[in-house]
C-alpha cells in the first residue's frame, strides 16, 4: 500500500478528532465576536459545536488505545512474573473489546430508533441521528484497535520471550 495510505488508516481517528476541535474552536470564537461584538448570537453554533465535541470523544476513544494513552491503575506489582501481566494486559484489553462491540450493538440500538422516528436537532434541523452515529463509528474503530493492541501486546511478548532465550 502506498504510504499514504497506509498514514490514513493509521490515524484515521486523530485526523477526524483534530478537525472536529479545529472546527469546535474557530466556531466558538465565532460565536464570542458575534455575541459580545456585533451582539447578534449565532441560533445554531452551540448545538453544532456540542455534537462536534461529542464526535471528538468518541473518535479519541480508539486514538487513545491505539496509543495506550488510557488511564490505568497498575494492581499487578512490577516484581510479579512476566506471564501475570501479559494475562492482565490481555484480559484487559479483551474486557476494553467486548465492552465497544456492547455499545456497537447499544448505539446501532440508539441510531435505527432516531431513524424510524426521524428526530431532528433542536436548532439545526438535521436528522439527530447524524450525530448519534458518533457512538457506534467510534466503538467500531475501538474494536478494530483493541484487536490490534491485542496483537501487539502477543507480539511483543513473543519477542521479548525470543529475546531472552536468545541471550541465555
Amino acid at each position: 500500500m502506498p504510504k499514504k495510505i497506509l498514514f490514513l488508516i493509521n490515524n484515521i481517528e486523530a485526523i477526524f478528532a483534530g478537525i472536529c476541535f479545529c472546527i469546535i474552536v474557530i466556531l466558538i470564537n465565532q460565536e464570542v465576536v458575534l455575541r459580545y461584538v456585533f451582539h447578534n448570537p449565532g441560533s445554531f453554533t452551540e448545538e453544532f459545536v456540542r455534537y462536534m465535541f461529542i464526535y471528538c470523544i468518541f473518535l479519541s476513544i480508539p486514538y487513545a488505545l491505539k496509543e495506550n494513552a488510557h488511564i490505568v491503575t497498575d494492581i499487578i506489582p512490577q516484581s510479579w512474573p512476566r506471564n501475570i501481566h501479559l494475562f492482565f494486559n490481555l484480559f484487559s484489553t479483551a474486557v476494553f473489546f467486548i465492552f465497544s462491540l456492547f455499545m456497537i450493538w447499544i448505539g446501532n440500538d440508539y441510531v435505527s430508533n432516531l431513524v424510524r422516528f426521524e428526530r431532528p436537532t433542536e436548532a439545526m434541523g438535521v436528522p439527530m441521528w447524524w450525530f448519534a452515529m458518533a457512538v457506534p463509528l467510534g466503538f467500531v474503530i475501538t474494536a478494530i484497535r483493541a484487536v490490534q493492541r491485542f496483537v501487539a501486546i502477543l507480539r511483543s511478548y513473543n519477542a521479548e520471550s525470543q529475546n531472552s532465550v536468545e541471550h541465555q
